[in-house]
């Protein structure tokens, strides 16, 4: 378990800056214009619980959640076609191909390795959980715009 304090604040603003982050790039990039908006509060919920179980996050549980990142290669491979799809049928979507970009660039970004002592590599991992959060809920988003045009 977290033992300190300080380890408590740390994840709790890892929370709060992502959250800040996500609410920026969904209104910066404009993708809160219909209801299927709806899919891009997914961060916020998960960001939630996170802060709230801060307390009682262990090494053992993001060890766990930090190893599964074969879904990033799934992102990695599915998000250009999805694009090559969308240029083929003539349906161009600005905004379907800049959330296509920004997941992408969100996967990318999550496989920065930040060296650290390891009493404070659960921040890495909580920054990294994140990013593919980021990642995923952009996809969710990309794949109910593109069927929704289709």
């Amino acid at each position: 378990m977290i033992t300190t304090k300080v380890d408590t604040f740390s994840v709790r603003l890892v929370y709060t800056v992502f959250t800040l982050i996500w609410v920026l790039l969904v209104v910066l990039n404009g993708f809160a214009t219909n209801f299927l908006a709806i899919v891009l509060l997914i961060p916020i919920f998960l960001f939630m619980i996170g802060f709230i179980n801060a307390d009682f996050f262990n090494d053992n549980l993001e060890t766990d959640v930090f190893n599964i990142t074969f879904i990033n290669a799934g992102l990695l491979l599915s998000l250009p076609l999805l694009k090559v799809i969308n240029d083929k049928n003539n349906h161009h979507n600005k905004k379907l191909t800049h959330a296509i970009f920004l997941s992408m660039i969100c996967v990318l970004l999550s496989y920065y390795h930040i060296w650290i002592k390891e009493e404070n590599r659960f921040i890495c991992r909580t920054i990294q959980s994140c990013l593919e959060t980021f990642a995923i809920t952009l996809y969710i988003y990309t794949l109910v715009v593109f069927f929704n045009n289709s």
